[in-house]
């Protein structure tokens, strides 16, 4: 059992033990699913990606062992390796291996099926291929370094003929394009009237400045406003509209009193105050008064009270509205300082774009002042060049049959993916445990604000029924504390959604009250009521017009019988008003020492719930083990609390036996 006091002083948190208990078994999917995916992945890959194999032919190139300029980049003999990496698998070299071959596919996925690779400083080339058969990848490896062989002069000497008229049209190209470029860069100036980048930009970085300051100072100065705005709305709530004027006790001589008024009233028109029977009518008047004060000096009944607006709750309004007006006016001007902002920041952008435009003028003219002067000694190595190229490459080893076929990583590839959705079933199942705020132990109890009793209930049919009656016992002690003594005798049970067990509940707390000698009455909720007699059914004593005594509930057996209330379509057409209830309650306490009500969950009807737990000395709300969050409970207590019913009972019923430790975990 736990009490109020002990709900506020327990500590937040997961209990660890429950978390585990709840995914334990659920992680047992994520391992079957690894294992699975593992074995077909393996499967499929093992057709999606048949076995390949690679062969290497090896070619050389010789030095020429001749004296040359060594800054020629265009001739041949100086010609970097790394350039002519590239030119074996030119496509015009690959579409001959493929006809040669009778290959049947395109020059781009030739490409893509050879490597051509260099070892560090070593002159040898390794000419890579990779296909579905042995004695293909061979003969693509050797194939693809003999036309490399073929073409490679020709090619050669072409490509540097071409560089070298190339360069002369270059020349004249850049040329123009650098008379334009200077010509774009004096418009740009003079079109966006700038001469100093830097000076404009500080400048506006400084009137940024202040405007960020003063929207800083007058943000500082709304949430000052809003504080006040807010604690004034807060008192302007808590202070009523209307304050006690006056108060008015009749009495007989209060009565006697206010006709002699009423009499002196009619002679103060006909006389003077120093006419006889004036003053005759003043004495009696104020003997009246003084004896009507000394009667009603203890604690009168006063019969008529007049009420008046309320001076201080006028004053708070008017602070109100001076707060709400102040914030207005604040926040309008919040809106003006971030639109100036925001205008500088373009400013400053636009700015910013002007010099970087200005910056790549200024960079492309001087690029093309390079380029002019590189074209220009281009020229002259392309012609050196076009005189000195010969042929330095052989073919060193020629392409081996492979024994055995390319590294799959078809096992890398399951076990990586199995990994993977292992990984994520886990997180989902981590995920969804982890934000299930349901009620599910007696530690989930800590956090439900505003009841009285907090108790939890196994279940039944998985724990011993020492267990389970043991721990009801403690229940039932606790819900008799709190109805001994009490005026009303009704007691409600009722819970979050149907199937929760509620009626089992009921009964069993009507059987123990009645072995401790008292007559109950079990009152049972139920919408369809087909086989049982009308005389049981207490809703036309309710709601009709017929009398209470027509009422006639079943024995169940001696000091327990059963009466029905049936929550059909009706009780949503009709109004159970609390006299109607009373009465009915009353009559049942004449025969009955206890009244046990079997109610219908909150949400299905809020005013009937709230009229008959009203009217109950305790209220037991009870919900199964993971069926009801947390929020939903402390908003379902809060609401009942709010309503004014007494004595809050929370009950987890159904509790599983992997969540149970010790007895300890119902406490």
């Amino acid at each position: 059992m736990m009490t109020q006091n002990a709900q506020q002083a327990a500590g937040a948190g997961i209990d660890l033990h429950t978390f585990w208990v709840s995914i334990q078994f659920k992680l047992l999917i994520p391992a079957l699913a690894a294992i699975i995916i593992c074995l077909g992945t393996f499967k499929l890959t093992k057709v999606l990606i048949p076995d390949q194999w690679e062969a290497s032919s090896f070619l050389i190139r010789h030095a020429k062992n001749m004296s040359s300029q060594t800054d020629m980049p265009y001739l041949y003999l100086k010609t970097d390796i790394n350039t002519l990496l590239e030119t074996i698998l030119l496509r015009e070299n690959l579409q001959q291996v493929i006809d040669q071959l009778e290959l049947g596919i395109t020059p781009e996925e030739l490409h893509r099926k050879v490597r051509i690779n260099k070892t560090g400083k070593s002159d040898v080339i390794e000419v890579k291929a990779t296909w579905y058969d042995p004695a293909v990848a061979a003969e693509i490896a050797d194939s693809i370094g003999k036309m490399f062989l073929k073409n490679y002069t020709r090619i050669q000497n072409a490509a540097t003929e071409e560089i070298h008229q190339y360069y002369q049209r270059k020349i004249d190209i850049t040329r123009e394009q650098l008379r334009t470029a200077k010509q774009k860069e004096s418009e740009f100036r003079s079109q966006n009237n700038v001469l100093d980048f830097e000076a404009q930009k500080e400048n506006l970085y400084s009137y940024l400045a202040q405007l960020e300051l003063r929207y800083v100072d007058e943000d500082v100065k709304r949430n000052d406003l809003s504080a006040q705005f807010a604690h004034t709305k807060s008192q302007l709530a808590g202070t009523s509209n209307k304050i006690i004027i006056s108060e008015l006790l009749r009495t007989n001589e209060g009565n006697r009193s206010k006709a002699l008024r009423n009499e002196l009233e009619v002679l103060r028109k006909r006389y003077t105050e120093d006419n006889p029977k004036v003053q005759h009518l003043l004495h009696q008047i104020s003997v009246l008064e003084i004896e009507e004060r000394s009667r009603v000096a203890s604690d009168p009944k006063f019969d008529e009270v007049e009420y008046g607006p309320n001076p201080l709750h006028e004053e708070l309004s008017i602070r109100h509205m001076e707060l709400e007006s102040q914030l207005v006016a604040t926040k309008g001007n919040l809106i003006a300082y971030r639109e100036s902002i925001a205008s500088i920041k373009t400013q400053i952008a636009h700015l910013a774009q002007l010099a970087q435009t200005h910056y790549r003028l200024m960079q492309d003219i001087e690029d093309k002042e390079d380029l002019i002067s590189k074209l220009n000694t281009r020229v002259v190595e392309a012609n050196l060049a076009l005189e000195s190229n010969i042929s330095d490459f052989d073919i060193l080893q020629e392409a081996q049959l492979p024994e055995f076929p390319k590294r799959s990583f078809r096992k890398v590839i399951a076990i990586a993916l199995a990994i993977f959705i292992a990984g994520v079933i886990t997180l989902y199942i981590l995920l969804k445990e982890f934000v299930n705020t349901s009620l599910k132990t007696a530690h989930d109890l800590q956090f439900i604000e505003g009841a009285s009793i907090a108790a939890v209930l196994p279940n039944k049919d998985e724990v011993p029924e020492q267990l389970f009656y043991s721990q009801f016992q403690l229940l039932f002690s606790e819900i008799a504390a709190k109805i001994k003594g009490a005026d009303s005798k009704l007691l409600t049970i009722s819970s979050m959604s149907d199937g929760e067990g509620k009626s089992f509940i009921a009964g069993e707390i009507a059987s123990l009250f009645v072995k401790q000698g008292k007559r109950v009455l079990y009152i049972e909720s139920e919408e369809y009521l087909e086989d049982i007699s009308q005389d049981a059914i207490i809703n036309n004593a309710l709601y009709g017009s017929s009398g209470l005594n027509t009422v006639s509930p079943n024995k169940v057996y001696e000091g327990l019988d059963k009466a029905y209330f049936q929550t059909d379509k009706h009780i949503y057409l009709d109004v159970l008003n609390d006299e109607k209830i009373g009465l009915f309650l009353e009559h049942c306490y004449q025969h009955y020492d206890l009244v046990v009500w079997d109610i219908f969950p909150a949400n299905r009807h809020l005013q009937l719930f709230r009229t008959i737990a009203q009217c109950a000395e305790f209220n037991l709300v009870l919900t199964k083990s993971r069926n009801t969050p947390k929020k939903v409970m402390n908003q379902t207590v809060a609401m009942m609390n709010a309503w004014g019913v007494r004595n809050i009972g929370l009950l987890i019923n159904a509790l599983p036996k992997k969540y149970i430790r010790s007895q300890l975990d119902f406490n």
